[in-house]
This record gives structure tokens, sequence and C-alpha cells, in this order.
């Protein structure tokens, strides 16, 4: 749980959806939860999550192509696998690195509801109803704002990861 940003931030680097990435993550702790057993050396748990998250994430990606939903095709998918396959034992990866300081950037221009909200929601995992009292709000309200937020904090990130010309 500790890692659970790192591993949202490695689904999200491969299916570029936030709510798909937090799908993924929590489907692969569940798949943690059930096959810890499997895992030899603590020392390589990370990596080893990240490996449930890349295969959750070729899974989820593939059921949203045949949804119709997605545009990427198998060899794509293959090549975003192998190539994340060959950086599980780097966690210091730049580019995990430059998300997570995009991440934090784009965070920080937020109010500081906004924030509170995102961490309560996310990384606390409350549901909406739960938060509903605390926030003053309708459930339904605060999904839409959670919907509104994870739009404005994609296109801040994109804009912070887009390649400078």
């Amino acid at each position: 749980m500790e890692e659970q940003e790192t591993l949202l931030l490695h689904a999200f680097m491969l299916c570029h959806q936030w709510s798909l990435a937090e799908d993924i993550v929590q489907e692969s702790l569940l798949v943690a939860a059930e096959r810890w057993q499997d895992l030899r050396d603590e020392a390589g748990i990370l990596p080893w999550m990240r490996r449930i998250v890349q295969i959750k994430s070729l899974e989820f990606l593939r059921h949203e192509r045949r949804k119709g939903l997605t545009t990427f095709d198998a060899d794509v998918l293959e090549a975003i696998s192998d190539a994340m396959a060959s950086n599980d034992d780097n966690s210091d990866e730049p580019s995990l690195k430059a998300m997570k300081a995009a991440l934090r950037q784009c965070m920080e221009g937020l109010s500081a509801e906004h924030q509170r909200l995102l961490d309560a929601f996310y990384w606390q995992q409350r549901s909406c109803e739960d938060l509903a009292t605390e926030f003053g709000r309708r459930a339904d309200n605060l999904r839409a704002i959670l919907s509104r937020l994870r739009k404005k904090l994609m296109g801040c990130m994109e804009q912070h990861l887009a390649p400078h010309e």
C-alpha cells in the first residue's frame, strides 16, 4: 500500500487513463493479496507488484480494445509490456520520476479543498457517500467534481510531460 502512488503512475503510463489506472491498481492489489505466498523475496515486492500491474494493464487494455474503446492494437500492447518489463528492476526510471514530479506540480495547482478531496477519495479510499457530509455536498456532486478534477489533472500532466520542441 505504501507504493500505491508508484503503482498508479505505472498503470497510468501504460493506459493513459486515470480511472482505468485506478481500476488496474485495485485489481493488482487483489491479485497480490491472493498470491502473496508466491513472493519469494520481500525486497522484490515492488518489481513483483509492477509486473502484476503490467499484466493487469494488458488485460484491461485488451478488454477495452474488444469493446472498441481504445485504438491500441495487440502489437502496441505487447511492446508496452516488453518495455515495462525491461524496466522492472529500475524503480528510479526517469519517466516515472518525471510523472511523479508532474503529478506533484499539478496537484499543487489545485485548491486545498480539491487536494483534500482527491486525497480522501484515492489515497484513503473513502466513498463519495462517506465524503458527502464532510464536504457538504451530495455524493453525485462529488463524483462530478472528481471527474472534472481527473480531467484537469490529466490535461496538466499531458502539458508537463509533452516533449518540448
